[in-house]
């Protein structure tokens, strides 16, 4: 009986230590795409370092992708940044820009619990004050893979151009994070896209060396069709390219739709005069074109407006 209560003491230890929070081989990916480039996005614990005495979790994050721009095959595999975290009794900490670190997730906290937002490793207009917090609605837990986890419902506001809001609620988990959203709710106030879309996009799959993997797609390394919006086999082709007043599109497939977005994703109307489409009444700058074909298929381009 002693030793059986011994061994139940000491495995009981064991799990209460257990390490939740980017243990060895912790992946995430999660959709990744813009006007230009389609895909998706690793982060990837490659490591422990120590920063202001605390053992932290590097993340290195990477793009792979599509982008029709890069000739001849359009593959893109670059690292986008690293990230630095760590753990302090359920509590995940970021570290940022600033060279602080940030509350990310305190899967500690109770109903009506605040905390400010991760500031944005971008930098720029992304890092401003005051920031918006992170409110608690809720807490709860979820068994997952086995695995019992907490998890808390989350609120946050995206403010984006100083003009648009965007509330989001959202549910996090103790080892995932969300299983909707890109994993670091970042506050980029002010800046000409939503913060997030600049990060990465939605979650796809999660995996460790004890956990296993958890999908919420049935591919986390899909690129094409992503979200069943884009056909990369598609090619299209814009001429002329600088141009003033016209250009043309040519592509493999059969054109249904022409929509013109500024570079704030703000749609501007053009019209099609002979085959051509029409941009005399635009602005100087950059513009991306996105065609649908036949199929509903979305494919993308870029143009410079003279």
């Amino acid at each position: 009986m002693r030793i059986l209560i011994a061994f139940l003491l000491v495995f009981g230890s064991a799990l209460s230590k257990a390490q939740n929070w980017c243990p060895p081989g912790a992946i995430w990916k999660h959709a990744m795409y813009g006007f230009q480039c389609v895909g998706y996005s690793d982060l990837i614990y490659v490591g422990d370092t120590v920063i202001q005495s605390k053992t932290c979790k590097k993340l290195n994050h990477r793009f792979i992708g599509y982008n029709p721009m890069f000739a001849p095959t359009g593959t893109v595999n670059v690292s986008i940044t690293n990230h630095f975290t760590y753990e302090n009794n359920k509590v995940i900490y970021y570290f940022n820009i600033n060279s602080q670190f940030d509350t990310l997730f305190n899967f500690n906290a109770a109903i009506g619990d605040k905390w400010l937002r991760v500031v944005s490793p971008h930098g720029g207009s992304c890092n401003v004050v005051p920031r918006k917090a992170v409110e608690v609605l809720d807490t709860g837990s979820v068994t997952l893979n086995a695995v019992l986890l907490k998890k808390l419902v989350l609120k946050y506001t995206h403010v984006y151009m100083s003009t648009f809001t965007t509330t989001v609620i959202d549910t996090v988990y103790e080892k995932i994070g969300s299983k909707k959203n890109f994993l670091f709710p970042f506050v980029c106030e002010g800046a000409i896209v939503d913060p997030d879309i600049l990060a990465g996009g939605a979650f796809r799959c999660y995996f460790d060396n004890s956990f296993g993997n958890y999908n919420v797609s049935s591919n986390c390394n899909y690129i094409n069709n992503i979200d069943g919006s884009v056909s990369i086999p598609e090619k299209l082709v814009l001429f002329p390219n600088p141009t003033a007043t016209r250009f043309k599109l040519q592509g493999d497939f059969i054109i249904n739709t022409i929509r013109v977005f500024d570079v704030c994703g703000k749609e501007k109307q053009i019209n099609i005069i002979d085959d051509e489409v029409d941009v005399s009444a635009l602005d100087c700058g950059i513009y991306f074109v996105a065609v649908i074909n036949k199929q509903g298929n979305i494919v993308r381009a870029r143009f410079v407006k003279l």
